[in-house]
């Protein structure tokens, strides 16, 4: 279930919905989120920006991030860099005047990501084979998600994701009915076969979702969504073997492109990615943060991480 705004803020025809119920602190400071946004100019988007602070404010908010529509499980996220590339399924789609107005309006990018693609589905990373011996040797099963027992396979899948994003910013628990319903939501669009579940003594503990990307009307793309896997050094590796076992039943199954979507900079995501895709990113993307306390400001720095 989509949690809704604790507020909506209009201005002009331009509108904003605000949270700051629930909301995880930035840095130490309490935070409002800002989603949902809708203007037709950057001086629109400025004024809007403001009249939000000014409620944030008053609800003893010390800091605010745009734009995000509520949690990081709903749409977030603002394109920086487009580059020419068509969107591709479940990518945030933003006007390009919308980073323009955050910038204007105080906000500066506080957590930075990218979208990469592989155009060589075929391309090989031999140490993940190493590693997938030792895996194999140690019983651990990689296979591809079983729809039929999709309700058996869904609570343990939300349990490693919840463990395997704890610490990412500004993750929050999602409740299992909701997680379940966002997911069969996508069942149509699945293909089993590209979603690897790695099993150890018939616990999952390591995951890849993949699909096929139904906004390319050519039928040849997969979009790799999500890597996950148990935290802890008996893991260690995992993620890397099931990407390239993506990649591997990908090629099987005929496709000819495989995009990496939305990974975190700096995130171990990104240096398995880079054995497999072209060197520059398909798309950037940005959160925003603003601190309202001038003083307190100046000791933030704003940038990757």
């Amino acid at each position: 279930m989509i949690r809704e705004p604790d507020a909506i803020a209009h201005l002009d025809g331009s509108e904003v919905a605000l949270w700051w119920r629930q909301v995880p602190p930035w840095r130490g400071r309490k935070t409002g989120y800002l989603g949902r946004l809708s203007f037709r100019t950057v001086a629109e988007g400025v004024a809007l920006l403001r009249a939000a602070e000014e409620r944030l404010r008053a609800e003893w908010c010390e800091a605010a991030i745009a734009p995000i529509d509520g949690s990081t499980w709903q749409p977030y996220r603002a394109v920086i860099d487009p580059g020419t590339a068509p969107s591709f399924a479940l990518e945030p789609i933003t006007p390009p005047h919308h980073p323009a107005a955050l910038a204007q309006g105080g906000f500066m990018p506080c957590l930075t990501y990218r979208s990469a693609l592989c155009d060589v589905v075929t391309r090989r990373d031999p140490p993940a084979d190493v590693w997938r011996d030792r895996f194999t040797q140690n019983g651990i099963t990689i296979n591809a998600l079983d729809c039929d027992r999709l309700s058996d396979r869904l609570p343990p899948i939300h349990h490693l994701i919840h463990a395997a994003f704890a610490e990412t910013p500004l993750f929050t628990p999602l409740p299992y009915p909701d997680f379940e319903q966002q997911y069969h939501a996508l069942l149509p669009y699945l293909r089993p076969d590209l979603i690897r579940v790695a099993l150890d003594q018939g616990r999952v503990v390591g995951l890849v979702w993949a699909f096929p990307d139904w906004c390319d009307r050519t039928g040849n793309t997969v979009v790799l969504k999500t890597v996950a896997r148990w935290p802890g050094w008996a893991y260690g590796g995992l993620g890397r073997v099931l990407v390239a076992d993506c990649h591997r039943v990908a090629a099987q199954l005929g496709y000819g492109r495989i995009i990496h979507g939305l990974m975190r900079d700096r995130n171990p995501s990104q240096a398995i990615s880079r054995r497999y895709a072209q060197p520059h990113p398909l798309r950037r993307y940005a959160l925003f943060a603003k601190v309202f306390d001038q003083v307190q400001r100046q000791d933030l720095s704003f940038g990757s991480s």
